[in-house]
């Protein structure tokens, strides 16, 4: 079964992970009458004159060299003309830098023009009804935070506010998936991306850990070079996997219980009841060692317990039959 688990969610994951231990200088201020929000543009990187590929990959993921701007949204009784707003943003492993807009808001829009960068970035917007004057910004957020309670240490409180913007850019290439047969799931490292044949216009550079799994067949691990704004592509035929088959019956009711012994995976199954020797129960199994027991049904006789090894290709009968008080089974 396909895993749950996906990029955005994953991305999210690491946002939530990112913004914990941001500084309160640097949150949302919660009794500010000025109200902040702040939104990553969308647009397109053109490849060519007759194609464009979005910069916008998935939640917060963007292709280099990322998004171009920041769309801001002032509301409350403080927006608007006289409201003041700054960009503090932290690119991953480089210093903060301070962004003003071309011109302050005379309304409650305004635009924040993005320089380009790479890897994970945190921009923080903040607005006030008074100028700001910042310090060094340093390269962490904590310094970041130290440089915003300076400039607004002097604002009455509800003056001033905070939004939070955080990303990823990186460099991106296609990856397109074929399996025969169709209908595989596909997983780029951990993440399950769909079913083949498969088509995927963002997938990052770099060496690219694919497995493609589908029920009957042996699963397929491949490694792909992925480059930047390209397209890597994937032919797997699919192997069937290997099975055996268990045949089992029994001259009394009983019910009968496999559970698969070491090796790679687990399995375990029980029965219906009662098995009887004018219905043998099959099983289709993975070759290996099993451990078996069959439990009369409706009387005191003792089950039976065995292990057996299965090969592949192979078909094994197990035939019961009671012996004295115990229930005695027989390969063949």
């Amino acid at each position: 079964m396909p895993r749950l688990r996906s990029a955005p969610a994953l991305f999210a994951l690491s946002t939530l992970l990112l913004t914990a231990c941001v500084p309160t200088t640097l949150r949302s201020q919660s009794g500010s009458a000025l109200k902040v929000t702040a939104t990553l543009s969308d647009s397109a990187l053109s490849t060519s004159a007759l194609s464009t590929l979005a910069l916008k990959v998935d939640t917060g993921q963007y292709r280099r060299p990322g998004p171009a701007s920041a769309q801001v949204q002032l509301s409350g009784p403080a927006s608007g003309a006289g409201t003041y707003l700054y960009g503090l943003l932290l690119p991953e492993a480089q210093p903060g830098r301070l962004i003003v807009p071309e011109t302050q808001p005379t309304a409650g829009t305004a635009n924040l023009a993005l320089p380009a960068v790479n890897g994970f970035t945190q921009l923080f917007v903040v607005a006030s009804t008074r100028p700001l004057v910042f310090g060094p910004l340093g390269s962490s957020v904590s310094e970041l935070g130290r440089a915003v309670g300076a400039a607004t240490a002097g604002l009455a409180a509800g003056s001033w506010n905070v939004s939070t913007l955080v990303y990823r850019v990186s460099d991106y290439g296609a990856l397109s998936v074929r399996s025969v047969p169709d209908g595989a799931n596909v997983y780029v490292g951990d993440t399950y991306r769909g079913r083949t044949p498969l088509d995927l216009a963002a997938v990052e550079v770099g060496r690219a850990q694919i497995r493609i799994e589908r029920d009957g067949f042996e699963t397929e691990s491949r490694t792909v070079m992925v480059a930047s704004e390209q397209k890597a592509l994937l032919n797997v035929r699919l192997r069937r996997q290997a099975t055996a088959l268990l045949r089992v019956t029994s001259s009394v009711p009983a019910s009968v219980s496999i559970r698969k012994v070491g090796g790679s995976g687990s399995f375990a199954q029980s029965g219906p009841a009662p098995l009887d020797y004018t219905a043998p129960q099959e099983y289709k199994l993975l070759p290996g060692a099993y451990a078996l027991t069959l439990t009369p049904q409706g009387s005191a006789i003792s089950p039976a317990r065995l292990g057996i090894e299965l090969a592949r290709d192979q078909t094994l009968d197990v035939s019961c039959a009671p012996q004295g008080t115990a229930l005695v089974c027989q390969t063949n």
